[in-house]
């Protein structure tokens, strides 16, 4: 049997989603101002928000975070329209990804692009286990990691904005097949949704 916890690859649900976002919009984080070793550390009560709004909203893993600026953002017009891209190389397919910014994200996003993130994977798992904790603090056990907000992406994008699969899986640099895994929804879910409409 192997070692692997389902939940922690699961999408989150919006009800939990909301719940860890709240918890860590209640955290301050504690980040170095510069890239140099000996860097001052400094307490930012916006960053642990952030980092998990653009995990969940664009899909980007943690591992790419530190490499993204806000020369990685991509104004297209369309339509009498602007539309923001966020644009980077998944690190697991090397495939380019191209999404389309969320409107959660457009006031703060160049600046948090640009400001000094940690660089190493482990950082964002440690930040990552502290918003685990203070949800679960507030009554909530809701597991963390990047992938996990990678699939809440994928799902946000085809169940609540009407998203193909099809064109998910492009969006998200994944294949249909993979999508499908995470947009299934669990039996006791689909039980709840009978019942209320009176099975």
């Amino acid at each position: 049997m192997s070692g692997r916890d389902p939940e922690a690859s699961e999408p989150l649900t919006t009800d939990e989603l909301q719940a860890v976002l709240a918890a860590a919009d209640s955290l301050v984080a504690r980040i170095r101002s510069g890239r140099e070793t000996g860097s001052p550390v400094v307490r930012d009560p916006h960053f642990l928000g952030r980092v998990v709004r653009v995990m969940a909203y664009t899909g980007c893993h943690a591992s790419v975070l530190p490499e993204l600026t806000s020369k990685r953002l991509r104004l297209t017009r369309r339509g009498g329209r602007d539309l923001l891209f966020l644009t980077w190389r998944r690190r697991k397919t090397r495939r380019a990804i191209r999404l389309p910014v969320s409107t959660k994200l457009l006031p703060w996003l160049p600046g948090f692009l640009d400001q000094v993130k940690p660089r190493h994977r482990s950082r964002y798992n440690q930040l990552l286990s502290l918003v685990e904790e203070e949800t679960a603090r507030r009554g909530r056990r809701i597991k963390l990691n990047p992938a996990r907000f990678r699939h809440t992406c994928m799902v946000l994008l085809h169940r609540e904005f009407g998203l193909s699969l099809p064109d998910v899986a492009r969006l998200a640099g994944t294949t249909q097949q993979t999508l499908e895994t995470y947009v299934r929804r669990p039996s006791d879910v689909l039980a709840e949704e009978l019942q209320s409409k009176g099975w």
